[in-house]
């Protein structure tokens, strides 16, 4: 009986403890201090914990309008500890596209696109706290992950006198969080 106990006080400490360690961002907390700084409609809210460290970070896009799932108008934050910074509001417009893991860190893909045949991927992720850009954002289209699990994006050539499009698969390194194309 008493292994039990110790064993239970423990677990329910333990718990408690890595609870406390896990700042939880609340959804209408964000959009509460985005509400407070624009108009615009709240689009999407990506709430992880993107460097594994243990705090959650959000990434909140806003549009002055959408149409057939293209936003327009756009500007990506950056929220953390109830502070708001833009990440982007240069002529953003586009849509959302899947979280994307590497290694043990997240990040945030938005891809900007008119509705044709291309687009760029925006890859955004945290690190020591602060949201930082990618080594491949805005260098390629439709960064993720394809059906074998790798990372990969496309690019355009237009070499060969037509418009053809290239793979590129992504080795990733989690120390310095660069993503390097693999030759292929």
């Amino acid at each position: 009986m008493k292994k039990t106990t110790i064993v239970f006080i423990c677990s329910f400490v333990l718990c408690a403890f890595a609870a406390a360690a896990r700042p939880e961002i609340n959804a209408d907390d964000a959009r509460a201090a985005i509400n407070s700084k624009t108009k615009d409609a709240v689009a999407r809210i990506e709430i992880h914990d993107y460097d594994n460290d243990g705090t959650e970070e959000a990434f909140i896009v806003t549009a002055k309008s959408h149409d057939m799932d293209i936003y327009e108008g756009c500007v990506i934050w950056f929220y953390k500890n109830e502070s708001l910074q833009i990440v982007d509001d240069k002529d953003v417009f586009g849509y959302p596209k899947d979280i994307v893991k590497a290694g043990n860190h997240f990040y945030f893909v938005w891809e900007k696109s008119g509705g044709g045949s291309s687009s760029v991927s925006h890859v955004y992720g945290v690190k020591d706290g602060a949201f930082f850009e990618a080594n491949i954002s805005k260098k390629y289209m439709d960064f993720g992950r394809n059906k074998d699990g790798e990372l990969f994006a496309w690019s355009n050539d237009w070499s060969k006198g037509y418009h053809d499009i290239i793979e590129h698969v992504f080795e990733y390194d989690p120390d310095t969080r660069v993503f390097t194309p693999l030759d292929r």
